[in-house]
């Protein structure tokens, strides 16, 4: 289970990425995983985004 500091930062991250995606039209994946990829594991956040 994620605690709340990890939900924040994800909900950030993935807010981030989808202004990105709407600002430029592409990235939000690209931004999302190399940003979440410091603080999580690569096998939690793939299913995730």
């Amino acid at each position: 289970m994620m605690s709340s500091t990890l939900t924040a930062i994800f909900l950030a991250v993935i807010f981030f990425a989808g202004f990105t995606q709407g600002l430029t039209g592409f990235g939000s994946i690209l931004i999302s995983v190399s940003i979440l990829a410091m603080v999580m594991d690569l096998q939690l956040i793939i299913p995730l985004v």
